[in-house]
């Protein structure tokens, strides 16, 4: 008996221990979504319900097991206060805390002339009114969530949490704004303040510009913090679409970038790719943080996602998948896939399903062969994750009917057949002209622009001179790679004055109609043009977490491809110094000019994880290098497109080979127009 109670006594003593250690840190997050609103309360209904699901589904993907929901007629003021206690109670030292609301925001009176406009931001919670008038002729603002009344319970969480905790905190509704977008978009807020009974200030209201936390003057011993707004005060904050779902505009970029978040990623990066998701979803809309948002996401505890490709649907054997992804998203024949469960983090640390090959693929979607039929046929239920990307088709299609001589015609069919990769059906590449007394024979793109010099009848092989040059550059061109998320930079081009003697004399009142086309061609949907006297330099940022090298190579409108940084006549200049470390950005010098030949040009960015030099690969005859690394990868890659393009030693259809999908390589294309002639108004002239 004496022992029985010793050993009760033991095990008391142990599990009091153990209760009385502090917990490893959690991911506990609070989701406030109200939408349907009583009509009593003048507000009309949103869509936040839809949101919930977007909001919980990136969270679960980071880890986030304590996710708490309050919703519509839950979410009256004491519903909300009292939530949010209880996170606070729960919370422990280092804990990682998200806090998302999805409802209507609006101004309403200051109630203790802490604002200078008179006006606190308020949450709309559940029940209470637009304005104060009718049945609400007396209302005081108590079921408001004002922004201090939020405050003064944000700090109390951050002081819980110490300064190895971490908040973050998004508000998907608007405050005040006077721009609609979209007939059939809800807005989430009210342009009208609420004016309480005996408070009518005459100021008009100017909120700092959103509704956020704003933090305390001190913040010793207190987690770091960020908050992420959807709007602008000034602008209302509308709805969009997720499909045919209607969500809030925060809700669905923040869960499309938190479901692919970036190695050691800051809140300063998260924030710049809901920023660009906003921009296509809600334009002109402008998002807003404050906070501490150059430190890492979520201290650091970010689960990182994989790129990957969702399936369109499941053929009827479950041996082929039809896939969201073509040629104009870089998928072609040969590619090869891993079936992983959708909600996969890294195939590399999960159960395949199945392997794959792509073995059809046209502009938008690909068909893929499995070596196993897959369990069900919801396509929902599957993501594919490519594991070596293929190269793509370098075949020509040429059209001949606009030589108007059939002797002619069958002259070049004959001289062009012995190219393997030449095809006379099919999307047109090339159509072949001749001059009127069919003596010259000369290829025109699509759109019409010479692709280079006229071939003497007499000379046609020059003819698959041709080809293969443009086979090679419009392969380069459309080689598009970013498999290793650790490789993030954005390039572009800073327009010079005609008198610039270093790059860092840029664009000034003389070089303003570079700034339009040049500085914004990422987003045009035409060409930006240049002219042969412009000059410009190249702006290059590190927006990753490792040092990156970046090299150049402009392809030309007639086919030819060469070097531009490393300056290709420059044998001192070597690749280290193109070099930038993470978060920096540089300018490289000296200046590129534009020249002929005329037409369409394209140039090529090249980010590296270690320094390479492409004048070794671009015109060095083949075999006579031995590099490995990323180095290897892309002298491979350029000796593909040379073996693929030489003059009987291509398969018409064929690929050029496979890349591996984790190669620490990343690339970007510019496309411009060279012209030959500019208005005699232009500033350079």
């Amino acid at each position: 008996m004496r022992l029985f109670i010793l050993i009760l006594g033991v095990l008391y003593l142990r599990s009091s221990v153990v209760a009385g250690q502090p917990q490893p840190p959690a991911k506990r997050a609070l989701i406030i979504a109200i939408g349907n609103y009583p009509r009593s309360s003048g507000w009309l209904t949103i869509n936040a319900q839809n949101d919930v699901m977007l909001v919980q589904t990136a969270l679960r993907k980071q880890g986030f097991q304590d996710i708490k929901l309050l919703q519509d007629q839950d979410a009256d003021r004491v519903g909300i206060v009292n939530a949010l206690r209880d996170l606070i109670l729960r919370s422990q030292k280092g804990d990682k805390i998200v806090i998302h609301f999805s409802s209507h925001g609006q101004q309403i009176s200051d109630n203790n002339n802490d604002e200078a406009d008179s006006f606190d931001e308020a949450i709309v919670c559940y029940g209470a009114p637009q304005q104060a008038e009718g049945r609400f002729a007396t209302y005081n603002g108590d079921q408001h969530l004002r922004d201090e009344d939020l405050g003064r319970m944000m700090d109390e969480l951050r002081k819980k949490l110490g300064s190895d905790g971490d908040v973050l905190l998004l508000v998907d509704a608007c405050h005040s704004g006077t721009i609609t977008r979209g007939s059939t978009a809800k807005i989430r807020g009210h342009a009208r303040p609420l004016h309480l009974t005996g408070s009518r200030p005459n100021r008009h209201p100017n909120p700092s510009h959103a509704f956020l936390y704003r933090k305390p003057v001190s913040q010793e011993g207190m987690a770091p913090y960020v908050a992420i707004s959807a709007a602008s005060a000034r602008e209302s904050n509308s709805e969009c679409w997720a499909g045919k779902m209607p969500v809030g505009s925060l809700s669905y970029a923040f869960n499309q970038a938190l479901n692919r978040p970036r190695p050691a990623e800051s809140y300063r990066g998260l924030f710049a790719r809901i920023q660009s998701t906003m921009k296509q979803k809600v334009p002109g809309q402008t998002p807003q943080i404050e906070g501490d948002y150059d430190r890492r996401l979520f201290g650091g505890q970010v689960v990182e996602q994989k790129e990957y490709l969702t399936v369109k649907e499941v053929g009827d054997n479950r041996l082929e998948l039809e896939i969201n992804s073509g040629q104009l998203s870089g998928t072609f024949d040969s590619t090869k896939v891993v079936i992983c469960q959708a909600g996969t983090a890294d195939p590399k640390t999960a159960a395949v399903l199945a392997t794959g090959t792509v073995v059809r693929s046209d502009l938008y979607s690909a068909t893929i062969k499995l070596n196993k039929p897959v369990i069900g046929a919801n396509p929902a239920n599957y993501w594919v994750f490519v594991t070596e990307h293929s190269l793509g088709d370098v075949a020509v299609t040429i059209m001949l009917d606009s030589l108007k001589s059939p002797a002619l015609r069958q002259q070049v069919q004959t001289e062009l057949q012995l190219n393997r990769l030449v095809r006379f059906s099919g999307p047109v590449d090339l159509y072949a002209r001749s001059d009127d007394e069919g003596r010259q024979v000369r290829f025109y793109h699509a759109d019409g622009t010479q692709l280079d010099a006229a071939v003497s009848v007499s000379q046609l092989s020059g003819l698959s001179t041709q080809v293969q040059r443009y086979a090679q550059s419009q392969f380069l061109q459309r080689f598009n790679f970013n498999g290793n998320p650790s490789v993030q930079f954005d390039a572009r081009l800073i327009p010079l004055r005609s008198d610039a003697k270093t790059s860092a004399d840029t664009a000034s009142s003389s070089a303003r109609w570079l700034v339009g086309s040049l500085l914004g061609f990422v987003a045009e949907k035409t060409p930006a043009e240049a002219n042969k006297k412009d000059r410009a330099a190249l702006l290059f940022s590190n927006k990753g977490a490792v040092t990156l090298y970046y090299n150049v190579i402009d392809i030309m409108p007639n086919g030819s491809v060469g070097v531009i940084f490393p300056d290709p006549n420059d044998p001192n200049d070597q690749p280290e110094n193109y070099r930038v470390n993470p978060g920096e950005t540089k300018l490289a010098f000296p200046y590129i000019r534009f020249a002929p030949p005329y037409g369409k040009e394209t140039f090529k960015i090249f980010a590296t994880t270690e320094p390479v030099d492409l004048r070794q690969v671009v015109g060095r005859p083949r075999g006579t290098s031995a590099s490995r690394g990323s180095m290897k990868l892309l002298e491979r890659l350029y000796d593909n497109t040379n073996s693929m393009t030489r003059l009987g030693m291509g398969t018409r259809g064929s690929s050029t080979g496979t890349f591996p999908d984790d190669a620490n390589i990343a690339t970007q294309n510019y496309e411009f127009l060279i012209l030959q002639d500019r208005s005699s108004n232009s500033p350079n002239e």
